[in-house]
């Protein structure tokens, strides 16, 4: 049976009968009387415990635990929540042969302060050094050929400088509660099967800024796995960066079956416009709101496909017609009749809304 707690007043009312039962001829209910006063006392005293006895009772599950208890949920399990991580990648500055920048020199870039990792000397004209930010968070991830700058010279090696060919990334807040129950429970619901697909999906999800993965087994050919992860957000920003995937493809090289070559390839953008007609109520709110049902949408039903598949066109008119303001449209683009077709690899996200 679940556990109901009874409230303030249904306490109040309850001692207030208790008290008339077993005390021949008192009263509680009648003031003034000090049986009314002692009973308000023991019935906010019994609902602090019923309070209190209710945040317990939730604390048992993984769907209603919260912050700390959560954490205890996935130390069971060995699932741990994901700490917050600092971005990370390669500064390129000119520098003359054999210069050498040390490690700790400070690099400011795009507003955040950056550590070179280990000390670098220069061959030819360049010098390459693997700088990590000082601050943890995704305000640290930055393009390729960002511009960066030494805080201090360094012997023959040009104070200003140029990020990486990929980029830096691996910059993430800490997991909030719903992320990291969602794979909590997924874990749980799928126990540890020596290389399934689930398996390569938590391990996917361990990877700071993941969340799923989209798996094919026997792809290209047998014994190998292709996996094309995916980023926690929306729309295209759940499609990873080229370091990114190197982030992930070294993860799960500590995690694969022996027997497995794993593959983890970049999912393709497949942008999917949509144009409606006879839109009524057709207003700047109305369109609004089915532009906010069509994201939604994607975020829900949007997957890396396996080549050969398709997007349903009908997915499109059910958004649409869900919008709070619409009475009825008429899908223009795509094609109402066909569905759209998916490449290998491909990932749908919404290419915006027009009406006519």
């Amino acid at each position: 049976m679940a556990l109901t707690i009874p409230t303030l007043e249904a306490t109040s009312r309850w001692l207030r009968g208790v008290v008339a039962t077993a005390l021949s001829g008192a009263r509680a209910d009648i003031w003034p009387n000090n049986w009314t006063v002692f009973v308000k006392v023991m019935a906010m005293a019994a609902s602090q415990g019923n309070l209190r006895a209710e945040w317990i009772y939730k604390q048992v599950f993984v769907t209603t635990a919260e912050d700390d208890m959560l954490d205890l949920h996935g130390y069971e399990i060995g699932l741990g929540r994901k700490p917050a991580t600092a971005a990370t990648g390669m500064a390129i500055f000119a520098a003359a042969d054999g210069s050498i920048v040390p490690a700790g020199s400070v690099i400011d870039a795009g507003g955040r302060a950056f550590t070179v990792r280990a000390a670098a000397t220069a061959a030819g004209n360049s010098v390459t050094v693997q700088i990590d930010a000082t601050e943890t968070g995704p305000r640290g991830n930055l393009p390729a050929e960002a511009t960066v700058r030494l805080r201090d010279s360094v012997a023959g090696v040009a104070q200003d400088g140029e990020i990486g060919p990929l980029g830096l990334s691996g910059g993430v807040e800490k997991e909030i509660d719903s992320a990291y129950r969602k794979r909590l429970i997924f874990r749980k619901r799928n126990k540890p099967r020596g290389g399934a697909k689930a398996d390569y999906q938590v391990w996917v999800g361990e990877v700071a800024g993941f969340a799923t993965a989209a798996v094919f087994a026997a792809t290209p050919e047998v014994g190998t796995v292709t996996v094309y992860p995916l980023l926690e957000g929306s729309g295209a920003d759940r499609i990873p960066s080229p370091a990114d995937v190197l982030r992930c493809a070294e993860h799960l090289e500590t995690r694969r079956p022996l027997t497995a070559t794993v593959m983890v390839v970049q999912a393709t953008e497949k942008s999917i416009p949509v144009t409606i007609s006879q839109l009524e109520t057709d207003s700047s709110a109305t369109r609004a709101e089915i532009s906010a049902e069509m994201l939604d949408m994607f975020d829900e039903r949007a997957f890396v496909s396996a080549g050969a598949e398709t997007f349903p066109t009908s997915w499109l008119s059910e958004a649409a017609s869900r919008a709070l303001g619409e009475s009825r449209h008429r899908l223009v683009v795509p094609d109402p009749d066909t569905d759209t077709a998916l490449a290998l690899g491909e990932f749908p996200v919404f290419g915006g809304l027009t009406v006519t």
